[in-house]
């Protein structure tokens, strides 16, 4: 990270606008002169900040790199324009959350940075933690002692927060650890990119003095056209070049010393004439050891631990664990390369038959991470899970995440009941459903959440949480209640003017009502229809488990495992499900099991694994499929799935029988008979080629009713070239057709 001087670029005008004025004030309204809905309600920010002058503003004021790890931006990947300080609430490192800052800096030149999408999407996201206090509602900055390190604040560049060893970020002080691991800048692409371009840097300094003379080897100088290119502004990583190389530099630059490291204006005193000072000696310091933590038991030291950075499942390795032998699965990986216009936390989607061992991973990964002494008490024969159909006597699962370098990993023997795990402690939440999920009506049934529940993944008895009765305690918390009633309303995709809500029965007893319809009233939970209720039964579940850690569902990380994402709910719903639980849980890592392909909808290219049995009925995996976003439901089952056709069996067994029949070039009495009654059977599918008299199958074409007559046109326009009625050329007869068919979707 280097410091940004912000008035190098003039403000653009579009700030002073009428239209940027009239957008503050209805957000102002909102948030200050609310009417009774609005609290429960997620406030909808404009596009104004898309604007094509704040693009270029912001682009050019920062050189085309993330202000925060110093990673270019493509030509063609804009980025993000990031908000410092983010407008829909802010966490601290304890995972407290308050939900009202900084919305009153969402249109604020000074608060908008040039972001990576990983560093903005996966890393930073609302973590924006203080020492003490924040400020109040629209008061005075200056007061809050911010943990991170601000890019365009001169002060915080005074003192070298962060050092570096080699390509690693190395904390020099609490701000710069807190840094580190909030950006995430020690994630493995950006070491990759940075030890690249250190290389570079390198090879054009080593032809210089610094390096020749400990060599007894005549210099033939620096090759300064190529350290200006690298060292330029908008080159990246020049935090990490200069801290590895700043005694070769300066000597090669004759003393000059870059604004963008203030602090580097200490370091003016270096004379050495044997030029042997390395950057150990300037910078030597240990990267702080990660310290152990505990689910069950989160201290404040556990707390600023754990939420100090981000975790996700990266890789699962699986070795004779219940039918399956060796497995190797990987999420899709997501960089600053990517072009995607949002970004998404990677899911994984088994699909396959039943047997292929879509439950069975999930089962794996679940009690790997479930912490030792709480899944021995699950009375689970961990001897039961060893692969029966192999020699070995045990088999294991390993689980990496990517903020550590070893996995955690599950143990199992043949001959031990207990399931051994290392760490013991469970480092992540989750949250775990088999196919078959029955939610408990009992209202006293709340006395068993908890963050970690994976029994209904093994038992389709055991019940989920009451989340009515759940919703209902949370209703006099005045900072809780409506930030779960607008994550409810992401999870149902409603619209603005749609929400949960307190309210009374007739006896006055409180209940939670969803408001659908303006100006009627709102629609007890417990009377919604059957769809409504199964989204919100599995939504409510997640919740109340991650609750018990995170306070902010929206910044929520950890795992959830779910078996037949699709069972029992409607086809619009199947195709909804996937970007609902995005959208509510945008940081939590969704690992599910499936068959159905309207359940593909909102799965990303990478993101789909088939799992299918060989010939030996050996697991084999496959990951290269085309991606799901923009294939239809016949696409799906044929590219992906693996029909040849999405026909109807029994009818796809009769048009190939017709077939093989009509190819004959003679019949016998039976096939001449068989063949009769097939043109019986299939008569409304049989047509006449009105030149040749051949009879042929017709099967339905199109997907909706407009692709129907589209291809209806184009039928009748080749029958009527082919007897005649038409005769233009085959130039002509395409325009005619394209124009009809044209026609047809535009009206």
């Amino acid at each position: 990270m280097i410091y940004v001087n912000r008035t190098q670029i003039e403000k653009p005008a579009i700030f002073e606008s009428t239209k940027m004025v009239e957008e503050f004030e209805k957000m102002k309204r909102f948030h200050l002169e609310e009417d009774y809905g609005s609290k429960f309600k997620r406030y909808r920010f404009s596009s104004i900040l898309t604007n094509s002058k704040i693009k270029e503003a912001v682009k050019h004021l920062f050189n085309g790199k993330c202000a925060y790890c110093e990673s270019s931006i493509g030509a063609n990947d804009f980025g993000d324009i990031d908000l410092f300080r983010p407008k829909s609430g802010a966490m601290n490192t304890d995972g407290s959350f308050d939900p009202d800052h900084y919305w009153w800096l969402a249109y604020e030149w000074n608060n908008l940075y040039l972001s990576c999408q990983v560093c903005n999407q996966r890393y930073k996201r609302n973590n924006f933690p203080v020492k003490g206090l924040r400020a109040a509602i629209m008061g005075d900055l200056s007061v809050e002692d911010p943990l991170l390190l601000d890019p365009c604040q001169y002060e915080d560049f005074i003192e070298q927060h962060i050092g570096y060893e080699k390509e690693r970020a190395i904390p020099l002080t609490e701000r710069g650890n807190s840094t580190i691991k909030i950006l995430g800048l020690n994630r493995e692409e950006l070491l990759i990119a940075r030890k690249k371009e250190l290389r570079a840097l390198d090879a054009a300094i080593k032809t210089g003095p610094f390096y020749q003379a400990s060599q007894d080897k005549k210099s033939t100088g620096y090759d300064m056209k190529r350290i200006d290119r690298l060292i330029s502004p908008d080159s990246p990583f020049l935090a990490c070049k200069w801290a590895n190389y700043w005694v070769p530099l300066t000597e090669a630059k004759k003393g000059y010393l870059p604004d963008y490291l203030p602090f580097y204006e200490k370091k003016r005193v270096f004379k050495s004439k044997k030029r042997t000072t390395t950057q150990a000696q300037i910078t030597s310091v240990k990267e702080p050891a990660r310290k152990a933590y505990s689910l069950d038991k989160m201290n404040e030291g556990a707390k600023n631990e754990y939420f100090g950075q981000s975790r996700w499942i990266t890789k699962v390795k699986i070795k004779n664990f219940k039918i399956i032998e060796d497995l190797e699965l990987e999420f899709s990986s997501t960089d600053t390369t990517n072009k995607i216009k949002d970004f998404k936390e990677p899911w994984m989607a088994l699909l396959g038959e039943n047997g292929t061992g879509k439950s069975t991973v999930l089962q794996a990964i679940a009690l790997t991470l479930a912490g030792e002494e709480r899944l021995n008490r699950l009375n689970l024969n961990a001897s039961k899970f060893v692969n029966r159909n192999t020699n070995e006597d045990s088999g294991w699962v390993k689980v990496y995440l990517n903020d550590r370098k070893t996995p955690i990993t599950l143990n199992i023997s043949k001959s031990s009941n207990s399931f051994s795990i290392t760490p013991k402690a469970p480092q992540l939440i989750v949250r775990s459903y088999g196919s078959t999920r029955l939610f408990s009506k009992d209202p006293d049934n709340l006395h068993e959440k908890d963050f970690l529940f994976i029994e209904n993944l093994f038992d389709p008895l055991v019940l989920l949480l009451n989340g009515n009765k759940w919703l209902i305690e949370k209703i006099n918390d005045e900072k809780l209640f409506p930030e779960i009633a607008k994550s409810l309303s992401d999870l149902l995709s409603l619209n603005e003017d749609q929400y949960f809500y307190p309210d009374k029965d007739e006896k006055g007893n409180p209940i939670v009502c969803l408001q659908l319809y303006p100006n009627k009233k709102g629609i007890p939970l417990d009377d919604l229809s059957a769809g409504y209720k199964a989204i919100l039964a599995l939504g409510l579940d997640i919740m109340m488990g991650f609750g018990q850690i995170w306070p902010s569902i929206f910044n929520a990380q950890g795992i959830v495992l779910v078996d037949e994402i699709g069972v029992h709910l409607h086809p619009r719903w199947k195709m909804r499900i996937i970007n609902a639980l995005r959208k509510t849980f945008p940081g939590i890592n969704f690992i599910i099991a499936t068959h159905e392909p309207l359940c593909l909808r909102g799965l990303e290219e990478g993101e789909v694994i088939l799992m299918n049995l060989d010939e030996s009925k050996n697991i084999e995996i496959i990951t290269d499929l085309p991606s799901p976003k923009r294939m239809r439901v016949g696409q799906l089952l044929t590219s992906v799935f693996g029909l040849y056709t999405t026909m109807d069996p029994e009818l796809e067994k009769l048009y190939s029988e017709f077939y093989h029949l009509q190819g004959l070039r003679k019949m016998t009495i039976d096939e001449n008979d068989r063949f009769e009654e097939l043109k019986d059977i299939l008569k409304d599918d049989i047509k006449e080629d009105p030149v040749t008299g051949e009879q042929r199958l017709e099967a339905m074409l199109g997907e909706d009713m407009r692709e129907m007559l589209g291809f209806e046109i184009i039928e009748q326009k080749i029958a009527d070239y082919k007897t005649g009625k038409s005769r233009p050329n085959l130039k002509d007869l395409k325009k005619e057709t394209l124009d009809e068919v044209k026609k047809l979707w535009e009206s």
